[in-house]
C-alpha cells in the first residue's frame, strides 16, 4: 500500500513540476512579448512572437482599435562640397532597423517635437513661425540626436551646420491604399565652433 502511495505522491510532483514549468515559460514569454522596450536577442524576441502571436495577437476583424493619424520620421542633411546633402532618415540611414533601440529612441524624439508642433505652431501675418518650436527642448534633443547618430555611423562630425525635418506619413482612409506624405523643415541650424 505504502509503494502506490509514494508512487502517486511521485506523479503528483511531476505534474507540479511540469505545470509550474509551463507557466513560467508561458509568462516569461508573453512579457517579451509586451515589453517592447526590453533590450533582447532577436533569436528571443522570435521565440516569444511564434510563441505569443497566434494565442493573444489582435487581428484587425476582431476589434477596431484607433488607427494612429500618421508615422513620423526625423530627417536631417548637412552641407557637403558646397551643397546639401540628400535628406537623410535619421536612424534607418544608419544601419538601425525598425525593431532596433535606436529607432524607439528617435520615435520618442519625434513624438516629443510633434507635440511641441501641435503646442507651438503659430502664424504671423499669413507666415508660419517655428520659432517657439525651436526654442523648446524637444527640438535640441533632436538636433543633437541626428548630429549624434551622424558622427557614430560616418565617424565624422558634421562641420558648420545641419537642418532637421519631421516626414510625416498619414495613413490612408479606409477604403484607400493612397498614402500622403508632408514635410515641416526647421531652420538650418548653425553650430557653434569648438
Amino acid at each position: 500500500m505504502s509503494q502506490i502511495k509514494k508512487m502517486g505522491q511521485k506523479k503528483h510532483r511531476i505534474i507540479a513540476v511540469v505545470g509550474i514549468s509551463f507557466l513560467v515559460i508561458h509568462f516569461a514569454l508573453t512579457s517579451i512579448y509586451s515589453m517592447d522596450f526590453l533590450v533582447l536577442p532577436r533569436s528571443v524576441r522570435q521565440v516569444s512572437q511564434i510563441y505569443t502571436v497566434p494565442f493573444f495577437h489582435q487581428n484587425w476583424s476582431m476589434f477596431a482599435p484607433e488607427v494612429p493619424e500618421y508615422d513620423l520620421q526625423l530627417q536631417y542633411r548637412f552641407p557637403t562640397n558646397g551643397t546639401w546633402s540628400a535628406w537623410n532618415e535619421t536612424t534607418e540611414s544608419c544601419g538601425f532597423e525598425y525593431r532596433d533601440r535606436a529607432e524607439y529612441l528617435e520615435q520618442s524624439i519625434c513624438s516629443g517635437l510633434a507635440y511641441q508642433v501641435a503646442q507651438n505652431i503659430y502664424f504671423e501675418n499669413g507666415i508660419r513661425k517655428l520659432d517657439r518650436i525651436e526654442d523648446a527642448f524637444d527640438y535640441g534633443k533632436a538636433l543633437n540626436y541626428a548630429m549624434k547618430m551622424h558622427e557614430h555611423f560616418y565617424s565624422k562630425e558634421i562641420e558648420d551646420s545641419l537642418q532637421i525635418r519631421l516626414q510625416f506619413v498619414f495613413t490612408p482612409k479606409p477604403g484607400s491604399t493612397e498614402e500622403k506624405t508632408d514635410y515641416l523643415e526647421f531652420s538650418t541650424f548653425i553650430i557653434p565652433a569648438h
